[in-house]
């Protein structure tokens, strides 16, 4: 077994995280295991010695008052969330030969009730009003220029948020190699941290993708090489998350605007994540059965999906009539 202190068993993990792409959860992680440590080493203990009873007892110092600097109560979820990277990082230990046991595999975390995906969705008809909005933009542009050239890449992505469902970070760090023209499919190695799956696109949006592609993107790119199907500011980098919020936002605003008939789309708080929301919801208020979005939204659990997926009672009244025999 190596020999390594505690501090050297976190830097560790931590460069474990980064090489899985997991940068962004690393900013979560950190402070947790941090936190964790020292709470053990009021116990006298750490983390590569902690025992059950040291984990049992994190369980309970979670639960407390003491967990949080205003006296409250941190939720369920939180708990749960904080004592899942508690038993990532024991069982990630133990599969190194960092550890001799995993203290934490038997100590579950809080159980919290799913609750629907909250974000507002949007109708296939509003849908159609946003990507309405977003080839105005570019005809408000000059062929050619850089702002025709955005306006040509918020199109691309819209055009795969709605037909794929990616993540708000898998969508802004495609690669260009990511898009199969031909197989009309894209490719996700890896998106929060559980290995990836080709995904097939829509036709039309794969042809709005490559036509960005080839007229738009080397604008972007200013005679530059970069991996990135949607380059930033800097062609090295990605477009930026925020960038891509902010955008919705306005395509949100001005569809809105456009679409006077739509009355509810004005009042909906659409976000990146609503097109995920809705991407789901589409499929499944079409007869897309639940496993089948399950793998599209690349979710862990089937628990996850539904979440993405309430049915309404007027379904279900319509399905008892549809479908038991004694319901009439």
């Amino acid at each position: 077994m190596a020999i390594l202190t505690d501090s050297a068993r976190l830097a560790a993990y931590c460069d474990h995280l980064r090489s899985e792409g997991r940068e962004k959860a690393l900013r979560d992680v950190l402070p947790v295991l941090r936190t964790y440590t020292t709470f053990l080493q009021v116990r006298r203990s750490a983390p590569s010695t902690a025992t059950i009873a040291d984990v049992q007892a994190y369980r309970t110092f979670l639960a407390s008052t003491e967990a949080t600097q205003d006296g409250g109560i941190l939720a369920l979820s939180t708990q749960g969330t904080r004592l899942g990277i508690i038993r990532a990082y024991h069982a990630w230990m133990r599969r190194r030969g960092l550890a001799m046991i995993d203290p934490a595999c038997s100590v579950a975390p809080p159980s919290v009730p799913r609750k629907p995906v909250s974000a507002d969705r949007l109708s296939q008809q509003e849908a159609r009003a946003l990507l309405m909005a977003s080839s105005a933009a570019i005809e408000r542009n000059k062929r050619g220029s850089r702002a025709w050239a955005i306006a040509m890449r918020d199109l691309a992505m819209l055009a795969i948020a709605l037909t794929t469902g990616r993540r708000v970070t898998g969508l802004c760090t495609l690669r260009n190699i990511d898009l199969d023209v031909s197989a009309r499919s894209l490719r996700v190695d890896r998106e929060k941290g559980a290995v990836g799956r080709v995904l097939p696109v829509a036709e039309w949006a794969i042809s709005v993708v490559e036509a960005y592609r080839v007229q738009a993107r080397p604008v972007l790119l200013h005679d530059q090489i970069s991996k990135w199907l949607f380059p930033g500011r800097d062609p090295v980098d990605h477009v930026a998350t925020r960038t891509w919020a902010e955008t919705v936002h306005r395509l949100h605003r001005e569809a809105s605007a456009r679409s006077t008939a739509l009355a509810e789309l004005a009042k909906k708080v659409i976000s990146t994540h609503s097109l995920r929301v809705s991407f789901a919801s589409m499929l499944f208020q079409n007869g897309c059965d639940i496993r089948c979005i399950n793998e599209l939204m690349l979710h862990a659990k089937l628990t996850t999906t539904a979440a993405y997926t309430p049915v309404g009672f007027e379904d279900i009244r319509r399905a008892l009539i549809q479908c038991h025999p004694l319901a009439s």
